[in-house]
């Protein structure tokens, strides 16, 4: 019995110093993930995005073959750039997003540098919020479409 108990008390032992190594080495993947990141800030709200499509016969005309150039020409955390998702999307394009916009212009950049000629890269646009107004009349001034907007909105 006393045999169980210290081999017990032994795999605790080994348990927690691996829990403790697993711990250490995550803290320093990722350390120099973002710097917005590492302060504590929350980005709210949409993300700046990039989109990057393939131009050139050198890469295939296709998501995985743009994300496997971007990941041997450039290392985000390298060059430490938070890059939050990279999304395929229609077309054989990418989307890449980032905390920040500096950080986005940094990474775009680094993208035009090293795979300017096989790649072309664009920033998303943001849109205007579409709202419905119900019962307006066409005879009302600005004020009192204003005062009906934000009654129905607010």
């Amino acid at each position: 019995m006393d045999s169980i108990l210290k081999a017990l008390e032994l795999l605790n032992q080994k348990v927690n110093a691996l829990e403790c190594k697993q711990e250490r080495m995550l803290q320093e993947k990722y350390a120099t993930v973002s710097s917005a990141l590492i302060s504590g800030e929350k980005s709210k709200g949409n993300k700046c995005a990039l989109i990057i499509e393939a131009q050139s016969a050198e890469i295939s005309k296709s998501s995985d073959g743009i994300k496997k150039a971007m990941k041997d020409a450039i290392r985000p955390g390298d060059i430490k750039i938070g890059v939050n998702n990279i999304k395929k999307i229609r077309n054989d394009r990418m989307a890449i997003t980032c905390n920040k916009k500096s950080e986005m212009k940094e990474l775009r950049q680094q993208v035009e540098a090293k795979l300017g000629e096989i790649c072309r890269v664009t920033e998303t646009k943001s849109r205007n919020p579409i709202i419905k107004v119900v019962g307006i009349n066409e005879n009302w001034n600005k004020e009192q479409l204003k005062e009906v907007i934000l009654k129905q909105k607010i």
